[in-house]
């Protein structure tokens, strides 16, 4: 099983994300999504769709942090 990263940015970073499938999670809940973005006729759009998997895995590593490596 491949170990999903996140790259960490802070309140008042730019970030540039991949076009296609581009991972976003919210840090204090492990919400993520997953954003896929357009350029057509000099206008930027995107759409977002939640990620049940990643927000499970998300959610899963942050309360094994919490509990000091145990699960529950």
């Amino acid at each position: 099983m491949t170990k999903m990263k996140y790259e960490l940015f802070g309140p008042d970073d730019w970030v540039y994300p991949m076009r296609r499938n581009f991972k976003m999670m919210c840090c204090d809940c492990g919400l993520t999504h997953s954003v896929d973005f357009n350029y057509k006729k000099g206008k930027i759009t995107f759409r977002a769709a939640r990620d049940e998997r990643a927000t499970g895995q998300a959610r899963r590593r942050i309360r094994r942090e919490k509990n000091g490596g145990k699960d529950d």
